[in-house]
């Protein structure tokens, strides 16, 4: 008896094993494994049921196989959709530009914006008139602002502003760079983010930051200019935003200046005291040089003296987020990942939807105790098509809540409210977000878990910036202001109110804040 147990068992245990090894062998030849000099890729098999007729989505991997020099075959639209815990081992070496796909996962300058959509770059809503509006030339000459103390030739002859970095949220952190870069320029110094003391909350792990997910935003840091260091350690050298606005005695002494708290928070003050986190004068001096130059203008040949400091600032943050958000090529790369696995068309309008822990700070969560229905975003896109005519072909949504991105792939556009047939879903299908939910915040996240997060979040905010007709999203959340003040830099449009040409905030109107 015993010994016919011990056969029972063991033929179990035989066949148990060849079934999972057929069932492995089956799965694995659905997949082609690619090792090249800049990576690995797991490519599926094309399926029986693709469509004839190639997506940008596949003409977007074609030419990536043109461009790098890989023949291997677009990935298809796959049913059902492959979701993966991990994104693939990205290589971050320089690739060269995807071209005539239609779509963009690169950097591209409104100039260049411009020069491929022809007429097309003035947005289908038209401009109501008192816009803010400015040319080519307004926005070089901001740039040169910042690029002169970013990228100075001899960083050590200039002083500094020194910062530590901001361990918080993606849009949190940008909003006080942003704050803190241009609180710097007015005070003729350079901006330097010192990335040097390990954060303790860490083990080994270097968290995502402003600093490893864009390219450099100077060249000036203290392993390049060891001498700084000394003044950065002084006591003088330390100081809070009141007393580098304030001061006692002349700062032109100090030649760092380390600043120990985070720029306030304008929200809820008068625009007309934003001289507050800006040294006196200097944003006037500018603004009065762009409308002589004639490089700015108003809507309806409206007076100068009418454009609110509001929209002035919005036209000043624009252009210097702009080029601030320069996704790193990695990043770019997580961008075309998104976009080959789908058959994606144009027109394409884009959906953030912010839940999880916003909701403290949601205004519709405070006066209704719960998220905001989503056929509200399904509204907002079926009104912009209704009012240009345009035929939306794509939709693409993103957001930080685990349960609608594993729930809206299965229900489809209808869940907003829209009709699922006239246009094509696209989410970021390599992504998981349950450890947010999970633990109701970002900021619980092991370094790991968070950097992930946050990488797909900029790629998928630069598939949106990059390729939306439109975007509605919510301007209370930052990453909600951060796109509208990117597309309001790519497109010259300075529009603060909740509804612009290019995109349709939920909430409020456009405000600066960190």
């Amino acid at each position: 008896m015993p010994t016919a147990i011990w056969s029972w068992k063991g033929c179990l245990y035989i066949f148990g094993g060849l079934f999972l090894a057929v069932t492995l062998v089956l799965e694995v030849s659905k997949w082609e494994v690619h090792v090249t000099g800049e990576g690995i890729e797991l490519v599926r098999r094309a399926s029986s049921r693709a469509a004839q007729t190639p997506s940008i989505g596949a003409t977007l991997a074609q030419s990536l196989a043109a461009v790098t020099g890989r023949q291997s075959e677009p990935v298809k639209k796959r049913a059902p959709r492959v979701r993966r815990k991990y994104s693939l081992p990205w290589s971050a070496e320089p690739e060269a530009p995807v071209e005539d796909s239609g779509f963009h996962a690169g950097i591209r300058s409104s100039r260049i914006i411009e020069e491929e959509l022809g007429s097309g770059f003035q947005p289908k809503l038209g401009l109501e008139n008192g816009t803010l509006t400015w040319s080519a030339e307004a926005e070089d000459f901001l740039l040169n602002v910042v690029l002169e103390r970013q990228f100075p030739a001899d960083c050590g002859a200039e002083k500094w502003l020194v910062i530590d970095p901001h361990r918080h949220g993606l849009g949190s952190s940008t909003h006080t760079y942003v704050l803190t870069l241009l609180m710097s320029l007015s005070l003729n110094r350079t901006l330097v983010i010192n990335e040097e003391p390990p954060d303790p909350r860490q083990d080994g792990c270097v968290p995502a930051s402003i600093t490893t997910l864009f390219e450099p935003h100077t060249h000036c840091s203290f392993a390049t200019n060891p001498e700084k260091r000394a003044a950065y350690q002084m006591p003088q050298a330390a100081m809070d935003w009141r007393q580098i606005l304030n001061p006692e005695e002349d700062l032109e002494e100090l030649d760092v200046i380390r600043l120990t708290d985070t720029v306030p928070r304008p929200r809820g003050w008068s625009w007309e005291r934003w001289e507050r986190w800006q040294a006196e004068g200097w944003w006037e001096r500018l603004w009065e040089q762009l409308v002589d130059s004639g490089s700015v203008s108003v809507v309806g040949d409206g007076p100068f003296s009418e454009v609110s400091m509001q929209t002035q600032q919005m036209m000043l943050w624009a252009n210097v987020l702009n080029w601030m958000w320069r996704p790193t090529k990695r990043v770019q790369r997580i961008s075309r990942t998104i976009l080959c696995n789908h058959e994606a068309q144009k027109p394409l309008v884009s959906v953030h939807i912010r839940r999880t822990d916003k909701e403290v700070e949601d205004p519709y969560w405070r006066e209704h105790h719960e998220y905001r229905p989503l056929t509200d975003y399904g509204a907002a896109v079926a009104e912009y098509a209704e009012a240009t005519g345009s035929d939306v072909r794509t939709v693409f949504v993103f957001s930080d809540s685990a349960k609608l991105m594993k729930e809206l792939p299965n229900t489809g556009l209808g869940m907003l409210g829209l009709n699922d047939k006239s246009a094509e879903l696209i989410v970021d299908d390599f992504l998981d977000l349950s450890p947010i939910e999970a633990n109701w915040s970002h900021e619980r996240l092991g370094c790991e878990q968070k950097n992930q997060i946050v990488e797909h979040l900029v790629a998928a905010m630069e598939v949106a910036l990059e390729n939306s007709e439109y975007i509605v999203m919510t301007m209370g959340s930052s990453v909600g202001r951060i796109m509208a003040e990117v597309m309001a830099g790519r497109r010259r449009i300075a529009y603060p109110q909740p509804a612009s040409p290019f995109t349709k905030s939920l909430d409020v109107d456009w405000f600066y804040d960190w």
